[in-house]
């Protein structure tokens, strides 16, 4: 990929970083593809859609119980999140 002067270039400024900075070179370091699944906004989106149906089709009980079920649902992911931490 590179000529032998050029990663050696690269090298000495990955080490004056790593001396310099290693917090910030450590997390460059980790790799990437660890992402969170979206649960919230899905969760969000499939409250939006639902409840119109919801209240349509079965009515204004029907509703309110979707949605203190959508609502403890989220609050129960958040409480998650919070107690084990990634």
């Amino acid at each position: 990929m590179l000529d032998g002067r050029y990663r050696q270039a690269l090298d000495d400024i990955e080490r004056h970083l790593q001396d310099e900075d290693p917090d910030f070179a450590a997390r460059m370091s980790t790799p990437v593809d660890e992402r969170p699944f979206p649960t919230l906004p899905i969760l969000g989106a499939s409250l939006y859609i639902a409840l119109p149906l919801v209240a349509l089709l079965f009515g204004r009980t029907a509703t309110l119980l979707t949605l203190s079920l959508g609502a403890t649902a989220i609050a129960g992911v958040l409480l998650y999140r919070r107690l084990y931490p990634a």
